[in-house]
């Protein structure tokens, strides 16, 4: 019996689908063998008679772990390493229970290969839209001269509360008929009634209410007319400024 012969038998041995003439001459052939034969085919039987080992290192649902199992008794299946006594094995039952095993292994990776697919799309999905947000929020009229027009003037706002997590940036170009205010302001107690868009002095008072703004998700302003002071988001009744621009326009 060579090499070959031997690693067929020893992975049949595994799964205990020897009956007793092969498991006898199988035991034979084994213990006739050099260690080094021995070694391998021992390495080959802890292989096959860990089946998970075949698996993606990954949390399988408790569904298919079920599943798997399932098939595994019904097709007997008891992995050893050990050299016992069989009962008579048909090769047709045979030929089932390893291509029952196989079948069951194939739909495990299958799965999880598919849920990992579905996984990557929806965060592909997810980033396409927050890209087309921003870009609806700067405008598709706009985004060029936003990023190659030395003449695109920012200014951006920055907390007076640090607790307040807000965030807004004033955009002008000259070729525009007005700058666009773009904001991120957040739902709660401050935007219960919405916030106030103002001009203030140098010492953060109000001057001008220009008129309400809301938050809770990514918007944009188009100003009526460029602003003749520094302007800040303020709270509902526009008394408190709670973001602030870095400078007048």
């Amino acid at each position: 019996m060579n090499v070959s012969e031997l690693l067929e038998l020893a992975v049949l041995d595994a799964f205990g689908l020897l009956d007793d003439e092969e498991q006898h001459a199988f035991h034979r052939a084994f213990v006739a063998s050099p260690p080094a034969v021995q070694a391998q085919l021992r390495r080959e039987q802890t292989r096959f008679s860990h089946v998970e080992d075949l698996l993606p290192q990954v949390d399988p649902p408790a569904a298919l772990r079920a599943a798997v199992l399932e098939r595994i008794r019904a097709a007997e299946v008891e992995p050893t390493l050990s050299f016992v006594q069989r009962r008579q094995v048909s090769p047709w039952w045979r030929a089932g229970a390893l291509g029952g095993i196989a079948a069951a292994i194939v739909f495990g990776m299958t799965t999880l290969q598919a849920m990992d697919r579905m996984q990557d799309l929806q965060k592909a999905l997810a980033t396409d839209q927050e890209i087309a947000a921003y870009v609806q929020a700067v405008g598709p009229d706009r985004l060029h001269d936003v990023l190659f027009d030395p003449n695109t003037t920012r200014v951006s706002f920055s907390a007076v509360d640090p607790a307040v997590a807000g965030a807004a940036s004033l955009w002008d170009n000259p070729d525009w008929t007005a700058p666009r205010l773009v904001f991120k302001l957040p739902e709660g107690i401050e935007s219960s009634n919405g916030y106030r868009l103002a001009i203030v002095d140098d010492d953060r008072n109000v001057v001008e209410i220009l008129g309400p703004i809301d938050g809770g998700k990514l918007e944009y302003r188009d100003l009526e007319a460029r602003p003749a002071g520094r302007l800040a988001i303020c709270d509902a009744e526009g008394e408190h400024a709670l973001l602030l621009a870095e400078s007048a326009l």
